[in-house]
Formats: C-alpha cells, sequence, structure tokens
C-alpha cells in the first residue's frame, strides 16, 4: 500500500512536473512574444524620431523660406515707395517746369508785342527821316 501511495505521489509529481514545464514553456514563449513586441515597438520608435527629425527641419526650412519671402516682400514695398517718391517729386518738377514754360510763354508773347511795336516805332521813324531827308534835299 506504501508502494502504491509513492507511486501514485510520483505520478502525480511527474503529471505535476510536465505541467509546470508546460507552464514554463508558454511563460517563456510569451515573454519572447513580448520582447519582440517591444523591440518592435523600440524599432517603431526609431522610426517616428527620425520622421519627426525630417519634419522638424522641413519646418525650420519653411519657416526660413517664409522669413526670407516676408523680407523679400518687405524690401520690395521699400523700393516700390522710394519709387513712388521719385515720381511724386518729378510730378511735382514737371508742373513746375509746366508752370515755368508758361511763365516763359507769357514772356514771349509779351516779347513778341514788344517787338511788334519797336518794329512799328522804327518803321515811323524810318518813314519820318526819309520824309525829312527827302523834305531837305528838295530844298535845296
Amino acid at each position: 500500500m506504501v508502494a502504491t501511495e509513492v507511486k501514485g505521489l510520483a505520478d502525480q509529481t511527474a503529471k505535476a512536473t510536465d505541467e509546470i514545464a508546460a507552464q514554463v514553456n508558454a511563460m517563456q514563449s510569451v515573454t519572447r512574444e513580448a520582447a519582440d513586441a517591444i523591440g518592435a515597438i523600440g524599432s517603431t520608435i526609431t522610426e517616428i524620431d527620425g520622421i519627426s527629425g525630417t519634419i522638424t527641419q522641413s519646418v525650420q526650412e519653411q519657416n526660413a523660406a517664409t522669413q526670407e519671402i516676408a523680407r523679400a516682400v518687405e524690401m520690395a514695398a521699400l523700393g516700390t515707395q522710394d519709387v513712388s517718391a521719385t515720381i511724386a517729386a518729378l510730378a511735382r518738377t514737371a508742373e513746375s517746369a509746366g508752370s515755368t514754360a508758361l511763365g516763359v510763354q507769357d514772356a514771349a508773347r509779351g516779347l513778341s508785342g514788344q517787338t511788334r511795336a519797336l518794329a512799328a516805332e522804327v518803321e515811323r521813324f524810318l518813314t519820318e527821316v526819309r520824309q525829312q531827308a527827302t523834305g531837305e534835299i528838295r530844298a535845296a
């Protein structure tokens, strides 16, 4: 009877040992799967980090380009203001030149009138001188 009990206990121990071994194997398999999953997660994190770095660099480049465009627009605006100021100055100069030209035209008309009057006076003077010369020649 003792031998039967010992044999029963030995069988139970062997069965329990097999079950424990199966459970250990299952746990090792699950642990390997978890380790593989953690490795895959690590790889994904590394890949995401690389993508994030690329995105950061692209955003920085875009920001630099945007700032350069803003500077160019500002310079163009300043250039436009300079051109507008120059055009306004030219318009004032042209207006002044136009006023001066009108003054010169008025002066020329005045001189033309004075020239005609002077020519008429010279003609009258010459006529009188001729008449006097003709009268003196006849009297002599």
